[in-house]
């Protein structure tokens, strides 16, 4: 696998992650430590997008960096 698909792949990896979070949130908005968890994840997919598209260019047609794609607003918990 090259190094492009691996950077790829941990991408993805944090994206999915990111996104089950935020389902579980819905249900468990108090969940500091599983909002936490979404937040690191979150930046994860951020820097790595970041590298890929300094390496490799943008991701898709509406990328200018965008964090993941979709906006995800953090959950008010009082954490």
């Amino acid at each position: 696998m090259s190094e492009q698909e691996t950077l790829m792949r941990r991408i993805n990896a944090y994206r999915f992650a990111t996104w089950e979070l935020h389902i579980f949130l819905d249900t468990h908005p108090g969940d500091c430590k599983a909002a936490k968890q979404q937040e690191e994840y979150r930046r994860m997919a951020e820097e790595l997008t970041a590298q890929y598209e300094a390496a490799y260019g943008p991701m898709n047609q509406n990328s200018s960096h965008q964090p993941l794609g979709m906006e995800l607003q953090p959950m008010a918990v009082g954490c």
